[in-house]
């Protein structure tokens, strides 16, 4: 459980890392765009406060933040050369409406960190993002379509992920509530489940597994064919559809590990 236990202290820093301070100056305003158009050069990672709903635009190709009203805040702090913008601000306009836009391909190919906060929503449509790390402590919705090179994705709060298609290396999975759903591929995954939270990852391929389960988390994953290493206890629970080439289980208490035949039917998540 050491790489757990690692991965554990990395998620405490990105979230102490949320406490940055942003007072070295606001983002500069694209003149030839207008003054709700900001130019994203060297920026890296964005943190939300607030309730703000964020799209992730990967339909154009110019990289540029659009904020659509005056209760958007935008700052940025500048560190060697890569920047972090922090916007905070409360959503304005019906439920279909966007309070942030980012678009530009450059912009979301380089984009390493998205941390939200509070009530901070976000959907991507069409974005190939190559590196990722998303830390969710939010309880408003995210929905990625598109290609994402994720490192990692930490739900703290209840709410809904849902990700596709996701194109990693090693894939680092950790949720505390809510629910996540993640499809596509990643040669190497490990996923921690704590609470009630509920991971559907049946559709996300790997070919090694490493699973820990606590509490009453419950977590579906594709099993066939890969090498697991499973840890479960209290009564958290995990399907694996497909039996696995090797398996190493040391489940206690009420922890419980099941296998459904490749077709087969699964039981419906608690």
């Amino acid at each position: 459980m050491y790489m757990m236990t690692t991965y554990r202290l990395l998620i405490c820093a990105a979230v102490l890392a949320c406490q940055t301070s942003f007072s070295m100056g606001k983002l500069e305003q694209h003149a030839a765009l207008g003054p709700d158009h900001y130019s994203l050069e060297g920026v890296t990672k964005v943190f939300c406060r607030g309730s703000l709903r964020i799209l992730l635009d990967g339909n154009k190709v110019d990289s540029k933040m659009v904020a659509s009203h005056e209760g958007v805040t935008v700052q940025i702090s500048d560190d060697h050369g890569q920047s972090s913008l922090l916007l905070e601000g409360a959503h304005a306009g019906d439920a279909s409406s966007y309070d942030v836009v980012f678009s530009g391909e450059a912009f979301l190919r380089d984009l390493s960190s998205l941390h939200l906060n509070d009530a901070c929503s976000l959907e991507g449509v069409a974005a190939k993002v190559d590196n990722l790390s998303l830390l969710s402590n939010t309880e408003g919705p995210i929905q990625l379509r598109g290609t994402y090179g994720l490192r990692s994705i930490h739900q703290r709060k209840n709410n809904n992920i849902n990700v596709y298609w996701v194109d990693a290396s090693n894939l680092q999975v950790a949720s505390h509530a809510g629910s996540m759903m993640l499809a596509g591929t990643a040669q190497h995954t490990e996923i921690e489940a704590f609470g009630s939270s509920q991971l559907s990852l049946g559709s996300l391929r790997s070919e090694t597994i490493w699973l820990s389960g606590h509490d009453d988390a419950f977590t579906r994953l594709h099993g066939e064919g890969v090498r697991l290493v499973s840890y479960l206890d209290g009564s958290a629970q995990a399907e694996s559809l497909g039996f696995p080439d090797l398996v190493s289980d040391i489940s206690s208490e009420y922890g419980t590990l099941v296998y459904h035949m490749p077709g087969s039917v699964p039981s419906v998540a608690r």
